[in-house]
Order: C-alpha cells, then sequence, then structure tokens
C-alpha cells in the first residue's frame, strides 16, 4: 500500500511540475484566460499530493505501532520458550551472496584466464592480473561467507549467550553492551548486532571473518541478513535475555 501512495505522489508531482512549466511559459508569451486555466491542474494534484501525504505518514505510524506490539510479543515468546532464539536468513540474500560470487568472483577470473593470452603488452597484462588476485580473493571470501550461513541460523539467543555464524557462543557474562546498527542504502537496509565485550582479545581471534580477527575494538558487529522487522526483534529478545542473564549494559 505505502509503495502504491509513493508512486502516485511521484506521478502527481511530475503533473504538477509539467503544468507549472507550461504556466511560466505562457505567463511570458502573454496572460489569457487559456493560461488561468492551467491552475486546477496545479491545485487539485497538488491537493492530491498532500492527501496522499498525510495518509502515508498516518499508515507509517500506524505500521510502527503494530511492529512495537510484534516485537514485545515476540520477546516475551522467546523468553517464555524453551527453546532457543533463531534466525534464519532471507532467500534474497542468499541469491545476492550467489550473484556477488559469480559476478565479482567467478568473472574476474574468467576473463582474466580467457584474456591473458591474447595480450602481449605488460600493463594489460598485470591489470588482468590484478583483476584475477581480486576476484580469487573477493570469490573465496563471499564463497566463504555463503557456506557459513546456507541451511544454518543467522543468530541464535538463549540463555548461555549469542551465537552467530560468523561467530561461536559470546556469553552473557562477557557482554557490557549491545544494539543494532543500520546502513542505509540504494541497495536498501542493511543490519548488524554491534556486542561489546569485556575481553576482546579472547573473542577477535575467534571471529570467522579475517577482518573481524584483527580488531582491537571490544566492539564485535555481528551481521544480520534478514528483514528490518526481525533485526529489531533480534535486538530487542537480545536485550531481554541480557537483562534475565544480570548484565550490566552500557
Amino acid at each position: 500500500m505505502k509503495t502504491v501512495i509513493q508512486i502516485t505522489m511521484f506521478m502527481l508531482g511530475l503533473v504538477v511540475i509539467v503544468n507549472i512549466v507550461i504556466f511560466i511559459k505562457e505567463l511570458e508569451l502573454s496572460f489569457s484566460s487559456e493560461t488561468l486555466s492551467r491552475i486546477p491542474f496545479i491545485a487539485i494534484p497538488s491537493l492530491g499530493i498532500l492527501f496522499l501525504y498525510r495518509h502515508y505518514v498516518k499508515l507509517g505510524v500506524k505500521a510502527e505501532d503494530e511492529l512495537k506490539n510484534r516485537i514485545e510479543h515476540e520477546t516475551l515468546l522467546a523468553l517464555d520458550n524453551t527453546k532457543d532464539y533463531v534466525l534464519h536468513p532471507t532467500l534474497t540474500y542468499l541469491f545476492i551472496l550467489l550473484f556477488c560470487i559469480t559476478a565479482f568472483g567467478i568473472g574476474p577470473l574468467y576473463l582474466g584466464i580467457k584474456l591473458m593470452p591474447e595480450y602481449t603488452d605488460s600493463a594489460m597484462a598485470i591489470l588482468l592480473l590484478v583483476m584475477m588476485i581480486f576476484g580469487l580473493i573477493f570469490g573465496l571470501g563471499l564463497l566463504h561467507a555463503f557456506f557459513l550461513l546456507f541451511g544454518k541460523p543467522v543468530i541464535r539467543i538463549n540463555r548461555q549467550g549469542i551465537s552467530h555464524f560468523m561467530m561461536d557462543l559470546i556469553e552473557w557474562k562477557d557482554i557490557t553492551g549491545l544494539y543494532l546498527h543500520t546502513l542505509e542504502t540504494q541497495g536498501g537496509s542493511h543490519h548488524s548486532l554491534e556486542v561489546c565485550v569485556q575481553n576482546p582479545q579472547y573473542y577477535n581471534p575467534r571471529h570467522k571473518s579475517l577482518f573481524g580477527r584483527f580488531r582491537k575494538k571490544e566492539q564485535i558487529s555481528l551481521p544480520l541478513p534478514v528483514s528490518s522487522e526481525n533485526a529489531r526483534i533480534a535486538e530487542s529478545v537480545a536485550g531481554a535475555f541480557a537483562k534475565r542473564a544480570s548484565c550490566t549494559l552500557k
């Protein structure tokens, strides 16, 4: 529904802009009754945009209230449940991961191997070699992430602590803080659960990504390739379990 409203507002906005441009042009030439006839074509779509925007805001508030109720319900359910709270990756994320492996891993390697014999120029050969090395490193890194994630949960939260596909169990007694970090890009929202620990020298070397192993910060970043709603639920569930475990969160 919100997407339909956004598209309708965009189309009405184009109608308003086109009519304003025509109105200004007609004013520059001469003022006539035809010029005045343009005013309804500007005013009515503008009122439509205003009405739709107010409705859009109300829908957003309603959706946020419903999400808060769902988060509260899911959190209480997770606390009362004897089973672990588990989140699995979205299929969209897995397909994107496979696409990136093909496009940025296998693709550069294939092109480099195919084109290398055709070029005798040293500069071009070096460029192809760099492209192949990039494809190999990037492809292996993404492939490693794919196999870590495929068929396994993204995150598992229970009375012992937090487990993640990039990190083994982080015990509650070692956690000093946690929060949800969201990065907004043109491709969508990317979430990660940031977990602060009091002994990073123990946990960082246990991280399953090369970058994570060499971090010296006390903050461990756990990517959440799930929907925005599920990411917020995971943060709430983690916070509730942390309070139950008497963690002193910052």
